[in-house]
């Protein structure tokens, strides 16, 4: 027997060899180098780019890939407008161009005017949305006749906006003066106070308005009042022997403040002709884009 090979019964038993569950201690990470850091920024570019192209494309099909349909949904949406453009310049036609001088008559044309804009207005609207109107001539044509639609349903709705608050108040004092003027009431301070009313109406409806003509209009004929008041008075003083002798000299006193209030009338409706007919021409250019979507509608 080897006495090398022998373990005493004092002798520890020889130790097992283990093995660790903890992870062996690892290097810190090392800096990116340039080359990643500049491939990671070309990444980044890259998805950017990438996104940008798929936002263009999504753009180009949901705008420009125009078919047949959407031709024929526009020629649909375009002939309300047609129509209603139609009647909202007849409207506007029968107040630039009218020859009444009854206030309430004048106001009932404006408020068919007024009705007739917010159903263009309406309209409009609807064939703007239209996808057709996105791409190509069809384009153009759309911002020739925005830019006329504009210029017309902006200025008509500022004048009957304006001329609504004008005549509504000259309405209000002809139905005063009606009231108590010297062919029906003998007590001057009465009209002399609706005529101090009538005027602070005027006033107050001209600080409202937006067209400077009927603002100058609502002036003059405040002035007018006032200025006429002393001939007003004399006719209720003489009214016992009032008589066709002194009818003509009111008349003729009157004639210069007559005169001035006409005038600017005169004048108020010769700038709303002028600029009325500078206005763009709406129904030309609409004209001309439902022809052509018509024409691409019906190829």
């Amino acid at each position: 027997m080897n006495p090398e090979n022998n373990v005493s019964p004092e002798s520890p038993a020889p130790i097992a060899e283990t093995t660790s569950n903890t992870p062996a201690p690892q290097p810190p990470e090392s800096t990116p180098t340039p080359d990643k850091r500049k491939k990671y920024v070309l990444l980044g570019i890259g998805g950017f780019i990438l996104a940008a192209i798929i936002a263009a494309v999504v753009v180009y099909f949901v705008n420009f890939n125009i078919s047949k349909q959407d031709y024929q949904n526009a020629a649909s949406a375009a002939q309300p407008v047609s129509t209603q453009s139609a009647e909202a310049v007849s409207a506007m036609d029968a107040i630039v161009n009218s020859k009444d001088t009854d206030p309430k008559k004048l106001l009932e044309k404006i408020d068919t005017a007024e009705t007739k804009l917010a159903s263009l207005k309406t309209a409009n609207e609807e064939l703007q949305g239209k996808k057709a109107l996105n791409a190509g001539d069809i384009r153009d044509l759309n911002a020739t006749f925005k830019k006329d639609y504009e210029s017309f349903y902006d200025y008509s709705t500022t004048y009957t906006s304006s001329a609504k608050i004008a005549y509504g108040a000259t309405s209000g004092c002809a139905d005063v003066f009606k009231e108590k003027s010297p062919s029906t009431n003998t007590d001057f301070s009465k009209y002399k106070e609706a005529n101090s009313d009538c005027r602070a109406k005027l006033t107050k409806a001209a600080g409202e308005i937006k067209d400077e003509d009927l603002k100058k209009v609502l002036v003059s004929y405040s002035t007018y009042l006032n200025d006429t008041l002393p001939i007003t008075e004399s006719i209720y003083k003489n009214m016992k022997t009032f008589n066709l002798d002194d009818f003509a000299k009111v008349q003729k006193d009157l004639q210069p403040f007559t005169k001035a209030y006409g005038d600017s009338l005169k004048s108020a409706t010769e700038n709303l002709q002028k600029r009325y007919k500078e206005l763009g021409d709406m129904q030309g250019s609409l004209k001309t884009l439902t022809e052509a979507i018509d024409k691409k509608a019906n190829a």
